[in-house]
């Protein structure tokens, strides 16, 4: 809301506080099951800012980029670019992550 992407006031404005309010209710009671690295409700509340900040450009339906909201792409292009996938996949597989994320193979 900060960057106005979504109308003050407005009824998708007015949802994504309802839903944001509920993420950040399920984060701070904890009730978030530490295995996962995603939270439903929080994921929802986020792909429907997405969604809603929408725009039609040249005919192509755009969409705020999930790792960069000041950007616009395609609908289909949500997920991050090969180089930044490959530096994650470098970076998780560093034996210090792998400690820091206590995902050592078990037995």
């Amino acid at each position: 809301m900060k960057k106005s992407l979504l109308v003050k006031g407005t009824v998708a404005a007015r949802k994504e506080d309802q839903d944001y309010a509920a993420c950040d209710r399920i984060l701070k009671s904890k009730a978030v099951n530490a295995n996962h690295i995603t939270v439903a409700t929080c994921e929802t509340a986020l792909q429907d800012i997405l969604s809603g900040t929408s725009k039609i450009v040249n005919g192509v339906k755009m969409t705020p980029v999930i790792y960069n909201i000041t950007q616009l792409t395609a609908n289909s292009d949500r997920y991050w670019p090969e180089d930044i996938k490959k530096i994650l996949k470098d970076y998780l597989n560093q034996g210090d992550t792998i400690k820091a994320f206590h995902s050592e193979k078990k037995g």
